[in-house]
């Protein structure tokens, strides 16, 4: 099956913003921000808002399971 014209191809999401990452760890957004105080999660602040990446999401999931 051909693309066709004006099709975008699907990129796996590589960060999140914070509302976004509240979502995939099933939390409120507002424990994202608590997280982020508390430095167990470093945003990027390339941009204006913070963008969560997926590496450090997966992580503290996997930290979280382990304790």
């Amino acid at each position: 099956m051909a693309a066709e014209a004006g099709d975008v191809p699907q990129v796996p999401k590589r960060g999140f913003r914070v509302n976004e990452a509240a979502a995939y760890l099933g939390v409120k957004p507002i424990s994202v921000r608590r997280l982020i105080l508390r430095g167990l999660l470093r945003p990027s602040r390339v941009l204006r808002t913070p963008i969560i990446p997926k590496e450090q999401l997966d992580a503290l999931l996997e930290e979280c399971e382990r304790s």
